[in-house]
């Protein structure tokens, strides 16, 4: 691991200087996954997005922010993310980001941190925490600064207003649309939304 001047080390690990970071599209991802009928396993992905984490002078006052374009949607069926993007479901034209922005973030053990923030999605802002994970800091060959991270948490999407269901005969039939609403029953789906191998990074101070 290389390290440069805008890096310092708390609590033994190296962590960036105060400043802001950009998140790095071509390196970043932002996937979820559903259960379907509790045995089919519904994956996908946003392919557009961008943010940015805000490193405060004590790293536990840091922060950040992601937006999703809601229409970048993909499963991997065009017909099932057509109707995702729809009015039906997350109503891209009406919304057409997902927005998070957090609010606190605790460390909890190791590399290991939680971020609680609020998740603005369909036109419903609710408080969601998201377990992360540290997992170090670099200078690329072109003296960019990286930091890389895994995040993931898991919604019920009926508590954003997604509350559209097919006929239960329809939807066994389908087989197709994932995550319906859970309700009370612990045994429904809940989408669970990851970001792996977050790559964010910005120039050295003497690079700007």
């Amino acid at each position: 691991m290389i390290l440069d001047e805008a890096t310092r080390n708390v609590d033994g690990m190296p962590v960036p200087a105060p400043g802001t970071l950009a998140i790095d599209p071509v390196h970043s991802s932002i996937g979820f996954h559903v259960r379907h009928l509790m045995i089919a396993k519904v994956t996908g992905r946003f392919r557009t997005f961008s943010g940015t984490i805000h490193v405060e002078p004590d790293p536990e006052q840091s922060w950040a922010e992601v937006t999703i374009d809601a229409a970048s949607i993909d499963t991997g069926d065009p017909q099932r993310d057509a109707h995702l993007r729809s009015a039906d479901f997350l109503d891209a034209e009406r919304f057409p980001t997902i927005e998070f922005r957090s609010t606190g973030l605790r460390r909890e053990h190791g590399k290991a941190f939680d971020v609680t923030g609020d998740l603005a999605m369909h036109g419903v802002t609710r408080s969601v925490t998201v377990a992360c994970e540290y997992q170090g800091l670099a200078t690329d060959p072109w003296g960019n600064q990286r930091l890389a991270l895994t995040a993931h948490t898991e919604i019920d999407r009926g508590e954003w207003g997604l509350t559209w269901e097919p006929g239960t005969r329809d939807r066994r039939r389908a087989g197709r649309l994932p995550g319906h609403h859970p309700g009370r029953d612990p045994g429904h789906p809940r989408a669970r939304a990851t970001g792996e191998a977050l790559s964010v990074g910005r120039h050295r101070p003497q690079d700007r």
